[in-house]
C-alpha cells in the first residue's frame, strides 16, 4: 500500500542577528533522517521509540502534513507529494488519524452528531439522511448509545473522547489509519477495550494501521510487524510475535529492560532531537557494547534473518 524511501524531514532552527554575527550557524534537526520500509494492505505496523526519536514527525510526513527535505512516500505507486490537487482530495479521504490528545482535535463548540458529520459534508458525501444515518452506524460501531449524539466532548470522559475520535477518522471509510498513541493517559481497562475495538473494526472495515505507541506490550500484541526508531533512523523491524523475545538491537533491549512506557522519557520530536554524527552509529553513545567501528561508521538495516532488519554492527 505505502511504500517509503529514504524519507528525511530536517528542521532549520534559527539564530537571531546577534548569534550570526558571532558566527554561530543555524541548527538542522534531523528528526527523521533516511527511514525506508514497506507498509502492507491489511497490516498493523507498529512504531516505537522514545520521545523525540522521529515517529510523530514521521506520521506528520506520511500523511502529507509535513513536507519532506528529501525521499519518497509512494501509496498505491503514487508519489503523494506530485499529486494534483483531486488526487489529494482522494489521499485525505484514503488516509484518516487519530491523535493522542483527543481534547486539541475534537471542536468543543459541536456536539457529537456535528463532529461525525462533518467530515462526510467535506467530502460531500450522501444527503442529510444519509449522512445520518452513517453517523448512527458509526456511532454504534464504537459502542456509543445514542444518546452521546447531543453531548460535546467536554462531557465525555476520556475514553468515550477517543471512541469519537476514532468513529470521526473512520465515517469516511479510509483505507489506512495512522494511530498516534491512541490509548495514552487512559485506565488500563479502557485501553484494553479501547484495542479491542481497534482491532475489531480493522477486521469488519479491512483496514490498515500504523500504530505509534509507548506501551510496548500493547504494540507486541497488536501488531504483525513492529519497527524501532532511535534519533530519526530505524534500529530494527521485526514481527509482532517475536518482538518481545527475538529482538537484538541494543536499544531495543534497553527499551525492553526498562519497562513498557520507558519510551516517553523526553519531550517532544523536535525541541529534545540531538542528531548523531553522520560517520556513526546513532546509538554508540549510550550502547555498553559499542566498538570503535561503531564510533566511525553508521550501521545499515540488513536483514538477519527472514523478516527481521537490524543496524548495529554487532548483530
Amino acid at each position: 500500500m505505502i511504500r517509503i524511501r529514504d524519507l528525511k524531514k530536517h528542521f532549520r532552527l534559527r539564530h537571531n542577528p546577534l548569534a550570526r554575527l558571532r558566527g554561530h550557524h543555524d541548527h538542522i534537526i534531523k528528526a527523521v533522517d533516511g527511514v525506508s520500509f514497506e507498509l502492507k494492505e491489511g497490516e498493523v505496523l507498529g512504531l516505537v521509540g522514545e520521545s523525540g526519536c522521529g515517529k510523530t514527525t514521521l506520521a506528520k510526513t506520511v500523511l502529507r502534513l509535513h513536507w519532506p527535505t528529501d525521499g519518497n512516500v509512494l501509496y498505491r505507486g503514487r508519489d503523494i507529494f506530485s499529486m494534483e490537487r483531486h488526487e489529494v482530495k482522494a489521499l485525505r479521504r484514503d488516509m484518516q488519524v487519530v491523535f493522542q490528545d483527543s481534547n486539541s482535535t475534537l471542536d468543543p463548540r459541536m456536539n457529537a452528531e456535528r463532529l461525525l458529520e462533518e467530515p462526510l459534508l467535506l467530502h460531500r458525501i450522501g444527503d442529510r439522511r444519509d449522512r445520518q444515518r452513517a453517523v448512527a452506524s458509526m456511532l454504534d460501531k464504537v459502542k456509543l448509545s445514542p444518546a452521546f449524539l447531543t453531548r460535546h466532548a467536554a462531557e465525555l470522559s476520556g475514553g468515550q473522547r477517543q471512541r469519537l475520535s476514532i468513529a470521526r477518522a473512520l465515517i469516511i471509510e479510509p483505507r489506512l489509519l495512522i494511530a498516534d498513541e491512541p490509548l495514552a493517559g487512559l485506565d488500563p481497562v479502557v485501553s484494553t477495550q479501547l484495542l479491542n475495538l481497534m482491532l475489531s473494526l480493522k477486521k469488519e472495515m479491512g483496514l490498515t494501521y500504523l500504530l505509534i505507541s509507548h506501551d510496548l506490550q500493547t504494540v507486541s500484541y497488536a501488531s504483525d510487524r513492529v519497527m524501532v526508531m532511535y534519533k530519526g533512523r530505524v534500529v530494527e523491524t521485526i514481527g509482532g510475535d517475536r518482538f518481545e523475545s527475538g529482538s537484538v538491537h541494543p536499544y531495543t533491549r534497553f527499551l525492553m529492560n526498562t519497562g513498557p512506557t520507558a519510551s516517553g522519557t523526553s519531550n517532544g520530536d523536535v525541541h529534545r532531537h540531538v542528531p548523531p554524527p553522520e560517520t556513526s552509529c546513532a546509538f554508540q553513545g549510550k550502547c555498553p557494547h559499542a566498538t570503535a567501528l561503531c564510533r566511525k561508521a553508521s550501521p545499515v538495516l540488513r536483514e538477519v534473518a527472514p523478516g527481521h532488519m537490524v543496524a548495529c554492527h554487532l548483530v
